[in-house]
């Protein structure tokens, strides 16, 4: 008898009760675990810029809808240290497995209690999506968004008629899902493309469907749609500029994205989910009908579009993973029973999603790391680097002795040169307001700072020597000392503190935008 043949035997006679409790247990085990993560883990820049957003709430941002605003926001509220930015992320992540496993039950009818639990283990192991469950990047709104509309759309295929609310519910997902990420456009649209097409036999009784699915999504949308109109459709230039502005021939472009996809999703199950997306489209009858459209309609528009750009311009790794996250069901129905014997693809996955981040979620271990590395400027210092240039800063900075203008802060302004200076030390120094001075990129703070009476007020900048060219900051800053930040733990990187008094307002530091 071969090993493991027991193993399969036992799988197989769980029952289905069985196989959801255990699958839901996986997704428990890694809730708490991703809770345990999200508060030890270092912020990245991008996490405590997005914190930043939710301290000044908006209709939207520059950057981004404002979804990860309110959550964060929401986090502030009930969470303290890093659960302060983090605290509902696990559920979020928890919440999209959760609505994944539902749509398994839809692709796959013949399921068993194996694929649920290879299904469950899938999203919470496979590096693109296990950390998910940790940081506070849009993301974490826009997965069970997405994986919630797609499984209604999967039920709604094969309905007799479709009815006002379900309209208003597909339209209510959809449209949240838009509130945290502008990909949520081209997916959306391929998913109602898919089911226009499937039910086009019935367009004239499902009318109040699509009507209240459409007046729905636009309604929930309204934030994103009135902060762009009042403020010259920024962001929506912005995204634009990102996707399809300064064009050419990027040749590293399409191997980083290859790269980028071995690592996130491994070199496994990288290569299962592009088998799956072939077997997709020649093999429909293994599958009920109309899920192969739909499936396909969801996650090729994004993947193909971002694989495109790759060959014309930088593309983050991150952006294509929600394609592939909503396949996710799809391969594990083709391919349980090569997934349950490769071992060795799960304990890749278990080394980048679980033991890395715990290991960096410990402090000694990172400071052991930096000394390793010898204090060299790697991607680890975004981890380490923010709480000692934050304490060097204290050790450097003079009280304020001077009376000051009644409108200026007690112990003047802090100012960073990059957006993510600004919001690191913003979250490091929550009761002192910190200003931007980045007079090349738009921001949050671009928008924030407009009219604020911030002339003769006290100010320290901080600002990595390189970067430091005097000439750049007369007009805004009457400049009375540049003093090294002194860093313990990182010897090699050179930040100034440039201290002074603003001598121009927040309009002219923002005219040449």
């Amino acid at each position: 008898m071969k090993s493991g043949t027991w193993k399969d035997a036992f799988i197989a006679k769980l029952s289905a009760g069985t196989g959801w409790a255990l699958a839901l247990l996986i997704l428990w085990l890694g809730f708490v675990f991703h809770l345990w993560i999200a508060a030890y883990f270092p912020l990245v820049n991008d996490e405590a810029y997005y914190w930043d957003w939710g301290q000044r709430l908006q209709l939207s941002y520059y950057d981004h809808p404002p979804g990860i605003a309110w959550v964060t926001a929401l986090n502030a509220k009930v969470g303290s240290g890093l659960l302060s930015v983090r605290l509902l992320i696990p559920f979020l992540h928890a919440w999209a497995a959760f609505f994944l496993l539902l749509c398994l039950r839809e692709i796959h009818p013949a399921w068993r209690s194996r694929d649920l639990m290879l299904l469950a283990l899938a999203t919470l192991i496979l590096p693109g999506f296990g950390l998910l469950g940790i940081f506070a990047l849009p993301d974490a709104g826009l997965y069970p968004c997405l994986t919630a509309a797609l499984w209604l759309t999967l039920r709604y295929r094969r309905q007799e008629r479709l009815s006002a609310n379900q309209g208003l519910a597909w339209g209510f997902v959809l449209g949240l899902a838009g509130i945290f990420k502008y990909h949520a456009l081209p997916m959306g649209l391929g998913l109602g493309a898919a089911l226009f097409w499937l039910r086009r036999g019935r367009a004239r009784t499902d009318l109040m469907f699509w009507l209240n699915a459409l007046g729905m999504g636009l309604l929930v949308t309204t934030p994103v749609w009135v902060w762009n109109l009042q403020h010259d459709w920024a962001s929506i230039r912005f995204q634009t500029r990102q996707g399809f502005g300064d064009l050419k021939w990027f040749w590293e472009g399409p191997l980083r994205t290859i790269l980028g996809l071995l690592l996130f999703l491994t070199p496994w199950f990288a290569w299962l989910m592009i088998k799956t997306m072939r077997r997709l489209m020649r093999e429909r009858e293994r599958f009920p009908q109309g899920v192969p459209l739909i499936l396909l309609s969801s996650c090729l528009p994004l993947i193909i579009l971002l694989a495109g750009l790759s060959f014309v311009k930088p593309v983050r790794l991150h952006w294509m993973m929600p394609g592939f996250w909503l396949l996710l069901p799809a391969l594990v129905a083709l391919y349980g029973e090569t997934l349950a014997r490769s071992k060795r693809s799960w304990i890749l996955a278990v080394l980048l999603s679980v033991l890395l981040p715990s290991l960096l979620a410990r402090r000694d271990v990172r400071r052991n790391l930096l000394s390793m590395l010898s204090d060299r400027d790697t991607p680890l210092t975004e981890l380490t680097l923010w709480s000692d240039l934050n304490n060097g800063l204290q050790t450097i900075r003079q009280p304020i002795l001077q009376k000051l203008p009644a409108h200026c802060p007690v112990d003047g302004y802090l100012a960073g040169q990059r957006w993510y200076i600004v919001a690191q030390l913003h979250f490091l120094n929550q009761r002192m307001p910190v200003i931007s001075l980045d007079r090349q990129h738009p921001s949050f703070y671009t928008f924030r700072d407009v009219g604020r009476d911030w002339v003769d007020c006290p100010v320290t900048l901080v600002i990595p020597e390189a970067n430091y060219r005097k000439a750049d900051y007369e007009d805004l800053i009457m400049i009375k000392t540049v003093t090294p930040i002194p860093l313990q733990r990182h010897p090699t990187v050179n930040y100034l503190a440039v201290t002074g008094r603003l001598i121009a307002p927040p309009e002219q530091v923002l005219q040449s935008l």
